[in-house]
């Protein structure tokens, strides 16, 4: 229990230092601190916790020396305008239907040339049950109806061309996140996770992630709308894992 105590100390501080703006290493201090409670409650000397930490921060600098390269190559990428070029020309290239093929390949390569599995091993297909298409439908239906209820519609006469294409264009990349972002947490984090643990922790940590991975997407960091994007984006995330146990594929959470 006092390991899930210390894990939430640090997950809360850390994402206070996001909102608020400050560093951090405030975060990981508090977590080091939190961590080493632990350790001494289950009767760990705190010079072998100091020795297993100084031995680990070894191995761990060699990924900072990594980061360190690519940051410093990123950088000068940036400067020369490297970064612009590659942006602007891919965005020429690679539209969302071919990034969604390349990226469905690379995932179906690792998975069956080097974990040499299938991809229903992850329960990554694409069956979708009646129940899947009707909680498709409700669910937009609902947030549609929250928002008339907390505010006043308005309605813009397009041009049916522009209208056609903008909802092509939101289609396409709605069918993207969906499809990568559920390969990845519900297919394989998922999975790995339940294989190593169990289910409980297979639900919440993905969820937890993907979460988090939708903070870049804020305007504005504040703690109240971190905490509320958090919350609201592992509820959401715990619902989709729920559908794909439900339904043994991917399908019905895309």
């Amino acid at each position: 229990m006092e390991l899930y105590i210390a894990f939430g100390v640090f997950i809360a501080t850390m994402l206070a230092t996001i909102a608020t703006g400050h560093s951090m290493i405030i975060a990981l201090l508090v977590g080091l601190v939190a961590f080493l409670a632990v350790g001494r409650k289950r009767g760990f000397a705190l010079k072998s916790m100091m020795l297993m930490s100084r031995d680990t921060l070894k191995d761990a600098l060699l990924v900072v020396k990594v980061m360190l390269i690519i940051g410093a190559l990123t950088a000068v990428w940036r400067v020369s305008g490297t970064i612009i070029i590659f942006v602007y020309y891919g965005m020429k290239i690679i539209m969302p239907p071919i990034f969604l093929l390349v990226t469905f390949l690379l995932f179906w390569m690792y998975t069956t040339k080097i974990l040499h599995l299938k991809l229903k091993n992850f329960r990554i297909g694409f069956g979708v049950q009646p129940w899947g298409i009707l909680l498709a439908v409700l669910l937009p239906a609902c947030v549609v109806g929250a928002y008339l209820m907390a505010g006043t519609a308005e309605i813009n006469a397009v041009p049916v061309s522009e209208m056609v294409l903008i909802i092509s264009a939101s289609a396409l990349t709605a069918l993207k996140a969906g499809v990568l972002e559920e390969m990845l947490f519900r297919g394989f984090w998922m999975t790995l996770l339940e294989n190593r643990w169990n289910r409980a922790v297979a639900v919440l940590a993905p969820s937890f992630l993907f979460s988090l991975a939708h903070l870049p997407s804020m305007e504005q960091f504040t703690l109240a709308g971190v905490l509320l994007l958090v919350l609201s984006g592992t509820l959401v995330g715990i619902m989709f894992s729920l559908t794909t146990y439900r339904g043994n594929t991917i399908g019905n959470s895309v």
